[in-house]
């Protein structure tokens, strides 16, 4: 699902693309995911829907039950938020999220917004713009991966194996991990075409399906 103008998408194309990701996550899908894997931003959709659970009623999905006890106080947020942010400024809520383990949705309901949170903990409101990426320059970063691995990496894999470009960027500009992983594959594809004089898809395949064999063949 590649990245769209959140403006030209209707009210009817959202519903469309929040059924697509029940199918596929059921009652697990949560505003994090939605967001990961459309490029969407939580504001975007609040200002259509009002809320996430208004989201989710209009996709006929039942509300989660939110558990009483919140892991963190504002106040322990707020310092985490201090503590990373001495590490980097610049720190996004993807980061800031996936690194302290409290979702999206929670510093939505605490603070209202990520820039406010921000600025709660005295931090500039907005994030300093990065430098830009082309997508070759994406890609390459995940050829040189693939090179050392073998594999395109996961979302959550691509730090840990050496990325240089933040996933989050990569999503920010294929829209979901699967654009990404589709766009490198054909990178992949016209790199080993120029390097390799031996190489052609058809060959690969075979490859591939040989590798199966054998694997099925050995746990028989």
């Amino acid at each position: 699902m590649h990245r769209q103008n959140s403006r030209s998408i209707s009210h009817r194309g959202l519903l469309g693309i929040g059924r697509e990701l029940r199918a596929e996550h059921g009652r697990s899908l949560t505003l994090d995911v939605f967001c990961r894997e459309t490029g969407l931003s939580p504001e975007f959709l609040c200002e259509r829907f009002g809320s996430w659970e208004q989201f989710r009623r209009a996709l006929g999905m039942t509300l989660p039950v939110r558990s009483r006890k919140r892991r963190f106080s504002n106040t322990e947020l707020l310092a985490h938020l201090r503590r990373l942010g001495d590490e980097n400024q610049n720190i996004t809520l993807w980061e800031y999220s996936r690194e302290v383990g409290v979702s999206i949705r929670e510093i939505y309901d605490r603070f209202k917004s990520w820039r406010n949170m921000r600025e709660a903990a005295g931090l500039p409101r907005m994030v300093t713009r990065r430098p830009e990426y082309s997508k070759a320059d994406m890609m390459n970063d995940l050829l040189q991966i693939w090179l050392k691995a073998g594999r395109c990496p996961g979302y959550h894999d691509h730090k840990r194996w050496g990325g240089k470009i933040a996933a989050t960027t990569m999503l920010a500009r294929f829209g979901s991990w699967r654009g990404v992983q589709a766009g490198f594959e054909l990178y992949r594809r016209k790199y080993l075409a120029k390097t390799d004089p031996t190489w052609s898809w058809e060959k690969e395949c075979e490859e591939r399906r040989r590798k199966q064999l054998r694997q099925q063949l050995g746990t028989q």
